[in-house]
């Protein structure tokens, strides 16, 4: 803080928060405890997607169909953190979209 004194600026007590070291430490969406990472219940997700396209299903995004160039942007911000896994789930959507065809 005194840093941020030195600049003229202060921190909005109503937005700090400090978690300890076992705690899900949340910073604009991402998981940040280790190293930046998306959280759990959005990978799954992703998963369940990827999982209902490939098993002809229609993949619903908060009750509604999403499209697979949507799917592959959810996968794209995934690729940041998570390279493999993203990487793995784009391959089985492409060869189901190829078996498609």
């Amino acid at each position: 803080t005194d840093v941020l004194g030195d600049l003229g600026l202060r921190l909005d007590e109503k937005k700090t928060h400090f978690y300890r070291k076992g705690r899900r430490q949340m910073v604009t969406g991402l998981v940040v405890n280790d190293k930046p990472n998306v959280p759990r219940y959005l990978r799954r997700r992703l998963r369940a997607l990827v999982h209902h396209r490939v098993n002809g299903r229609q993949p619903l995004w908060h009750g509604r169909p999403i499209s697979d160039n949507r799917i592959r942007g959810y996968l794209a911000y995934l690729h940041q953190f998570q390279p493999e896994e993203a990487m793995s789930l784009r391959r089985q959507l492409d060869s189901s979209l190829l078996a498609e065809q």
